[in-house]
């Protein structure tokens, strides 16, 4: 107890560590953490933490090869286990794969970085004990009622212990779960992407019914299929690691046997944002399906993108990666160079600015900020016209059930420009390889491989609301294999760029503004894809170069190569492909719909074994 004696005696820099050239180094055993695997060595970490703050800068927290059991930190409510607050220079050092932290609360996050600079994290390994999920497996199916009884796998938490409550009767309400495959832990083809759940009943020992909001769901779903939801029912549980406006975040050989919500949380920061060598997968040596409970890496309103690289992404409910900037809903246009939103906090003079319209997905324009004032009306220059205001303020999710009526405004200098997704592995998984709705951004050299969605979707996302509309992204040299699994994302493409608009509005190119632009896709190979495995809607000004394409066993009523929806000025070239799948009808189709009069859509260099019937160009727009 030397060392927390040490800790509580001193104001500044206590004596235990171990003084290095490169700063100071506190070890958490000289705080008393013993990291037997059964001991709360919680206030030990915590003492070891505050007295490397302490010091102000060049610290190094080192943990041992060794297993710690911690907890959620009184100050907050339990929601986190550690709080770095404001700190320079920090090192948390772990050994690889060795040193794991368990945290006994299921629904608690483990750190919450907040206004640090310069902060690494290194060699850390999470785990849940109990797991912050649900898993049973299907005993019976009643496929006329939508009933579904389920047993809750053994050492796993039960329907009952979910987050929101302690009776049954209010865990039922929009419950959420998936259906998996027991024998290769990926996501069961042609399941639903989630499976919403109307009520629950007990009905002795470990067995469950479950009342499906759609019925007919219950046709996709057999008797040893495995259930699984996440331990809050709908979601909402702490993120592994969060990263709150901090400048410069370094985690590396991090790995994410389970998480209560996003494995990785990177909000409002700056600086060179670096995550390397990190794996989410099911922990070895147990039966568990899943690994984090939501996305792997969740990326809002960064001032720089993500350099991501060399990690692997497996066992999600959720997307591998999102990268994405704040919504902000204009409530009033004072002139056209300036409006008043529901919030301008995250602006700068000097921000570059997106205006979009929900209702059709299709960019307004793009301007530079001039001014802030009173935390809610910018100006900027030049003018944009047209804009819509709202009678609806814009409120969580409000927008799903009551669509806004006004233009939304991206911050693009705080949307991750400029992010490089490099070398990763995302598979067998419920969910997109990558979402992204930022800009200038690089896709190179990754593998995508059995999931539920498509490898990389490339949108905005009006009824969530998520945005913005991207531009200048490069996909190139990816390898993709098996994905669109879900009974939804089966008809789209394996790389999938759009601009949505509410209720799947379009608007004209020449008409009204533009779309998705800039897109650079070169040099992928996509095996066994979905429906299409190269999907555009309402993208200008694109590239989809060198691209080869090899069809599998999944028929559909109608298959293709490239789509390109409602397009203008897209360039296809020396695309190969071989697909004798019986429904595919076309290397390349063309629907232009609704477009300029001229779609500018140039097709060249096409190598091709298709089945007899199909053709290499059906273009609809030109009547051919």
């Amino acid at each position: 107890m030397l060392g927390l004696a040490c800790v509580f005696g001193l104001i500044g820099c206590v004596d235990t560590p171990v003084k290095q050239a490169s700063g100071r180094v506190f070890r958490v055993a000289d705080f008393g953490a013993k990291g037997d695997g059964v001991t709360d060595d919680s206030a030990a970490i915590r003492a070891a933490i505050a007295a490397a703050a302490r010091c102000g800068t060049n610290a190094t927290v080192l943990f041992e090869a060794k297993r710690y059991r911690v907890s959620g930190e009184a100050a907050d409510k339990g929601q986190h286990c550690f709080n770095l607050v404001g700190l320079t220079n920090l090192t948390v050092q772990g050994v690889a794969q060795r040193t794991e932290l368990i945290s006994t609360n299921p629904f608690a996050g483990m750190f919450f970085a907040q206004k640090c600079t310069n902060l690494r994290i290194v060699g850390v390994t999470v785990d849940y004990d109990p797991v912050p999920f649900i898993q049973a497996g299907i005993t019976a199916v009643d496929t006329n009622r939508g009933l579904v009884d389920i047993v809750t796998d053994e050492g796993f938490p039960e329907m009952i212990q979910v987050r929101t409550t302690n009776t049954v009767a209010d865990v039922t309400i929009g419950m959420v779960g998936f259906i998996f495959d027991r024998q290769t832990r990926g996501f069961k083809p042609g399941a639903p992407s989630a499976l919403r759940v109307r009520a629950v009943t007990p009905l002795g020992g470990r067995t469950w019914r479950l009342q499906l909001v759609k019925l007919g769901e219950a046709r996709t779903l057999a008797v040893g299929d495995v259930f699984v939801m996440r331990g809050s029912g709908i979601g909402g549980g702490g993120t592994a690691f969060s990263f709150y406006k901090c400048d410069g975040v370094t985690l590396e050989e991090a790995t994410l046997y389970a998480s209560p919500g996003l494995g990785v949380a990177v909000v409002g920061c700056d600086g060179d944002l670096v995550f390397r060598r990190v794996v989410a997968r099911q922990k070895p040596g147990t039966k568990r399906i899943l690994s984090i409970n939501a996305d792997g890496i969740h990326c809002a309103a960064n001032r720089k993108g993500p350099l991501v690289e060399q990690c692997r992404f497996e066992g999600m409910t959720d997307d591998g990666m999102n990268i994405r900037a704040y919504v902000h809903v204009v409530e009033a246009v004072l002139s056209p160079t300036e409006v008043r939103l529901n919030s301008a906090n995250d602006f700068a003079p000097g921000d570059r600015i997106q205006i979009a319209n929900p209702l059709t997905g299709f960019v307004r324009g793009e301007a530079t900020v001039r001014s802030v004032k009173g935390g809610n009306t910018i100006t900027f220059e030049p003018p944009i016209a047209g804009v819509r205001t709202t009678t609806n303020r814009l409120k969580g999710l409000v927008s799903m059930s009551n669509h806004l009526d006004a233009d939304e405004l991206y911050n693009l200098s705080a949307c991750g420009g400029g992010f490089v997704i490099r070398s990763n592995f995302f598979g067998n998984f419920r969910g997109r390889g990558v979402l992204l709705r930022g800009i200038n951004g690089l896709v190179e050299n990754n593998v995508f491989e059995n999931l539920s969605g498509p490898a990389i979707s490339i949108a905005n996302e009006p009824n969530w609301p998520e945005g913005p509309v991207p531009r200048d992204i490069v996909v190139r040299g990816n390898r993709i294999n098996n994905v669109g699994l879900d009974s939804g994302s089966c008809y789209g493409g394996a790389i999938s760029v759009a601009a949505y608009g509410l209720k799947h509005g379009r608007a004209k190119f020449g008409v009204e503004g533009h779309g998705v632009s800039g897109m650079h896709i070169e040099n992928n190979v996509i095996t066994n894809p979905p429906a299409m495995a190269i999907q555009l809607i309402s993208c200008n000004d694109s590239q989809v170069l060198g691209n080869k394409i090899f069809g599998g066993v999944r028929e559909f009523p109608s298959s293709a190569g490239v789509v390109l929806d409602n397009c203008q000025n897209i360039q296809v070239e020396n695309l190969a492909m071989t697909d004798q799948r019986s429904k595919t009808c076309a290397a390349v189709v063309v629907n232009c719909a609704g477009s300029a009069a001229d779609a500018e859509i140039n097709i060249s260099g096409l190598t091709l074994d298709l089945p007899a019937g199909a053709v290499p160009v059906k273009d609809y727009h030109r009547k051919n």
